[in-house]
């Protein structure tokens, strides 16, 4: 792991993670290793459920949850979180000190000092299993051709919601 971590531009972690554990597991262990923008999505976030000031241990950190992933993750009711996704955004921002991205039909995109952007451009179509995964990917690899964290992820939110 050492070899890959140490040179890549970006780190995208989470698709395709199938078991909570064994996620938490590669999680903490990847994480010391990594130096560049970090994109965490679906089963990575069970990483920061335990201990949400985990985020600040990276330079820049960009967390990609579904309503439900970041319902779990803040440890609230998914009914609360979907009621005021922009305000459970920016809540997991601050605590985290990472760029947060979620939504349904609009992606809020929140900093940990509270600036907060929307994308309306998505539909109903986009709550297919996988298709947050491709949100991610494109964060990602915008981070990895040398975006800001903030600017990757409304770039992305608009790019997924209008492709989609």
């Amino acid at each position: 792991m050492d070899d890959y971590a140490d040179g890549a531009d970006a780190t995208l972690l989470g698709p395709g993670m199938l078991d909570v554990a064994s996620a938490i597991e590669v999680v903490g262990a990847v994480a010391p290793l990594l130096s560049g923008p970090v994109v965490l999505d679906a089963l990575a976030l069970a990483w920061l459920t335990e201990d949400l000031s985990r985020g600040r241990r990276f330079d820049s950190l960009i967390l990609s949850p579904n309503l439900s992933e970041l319902a779990l993750t803040l440890g609230e009711a998914e009914e609360e979180v979907s009621g005021d996704p922009a305000s459970a955004v920016l809540r997991l921002a601050e605590a985290t000190g990472a760029v947060v991205s979620s939504g349904s039909t609009s992606t809020f995109i929140g900093t940990p000092d509270g600036r907060l952007w929307r994308s309306d451009e998505g539909n109903a179509g986009l709550g297919v299993a996988g298709s947050g995964d491709v949100k991610a990917g494109i964060t990602v690899g915008l981070c990895a051709r040398g975006a800001e964290p903030a600017q990757a992820a409304v770039w992305a939110a608009h790019l997924h919601g209008a492709v989609g």
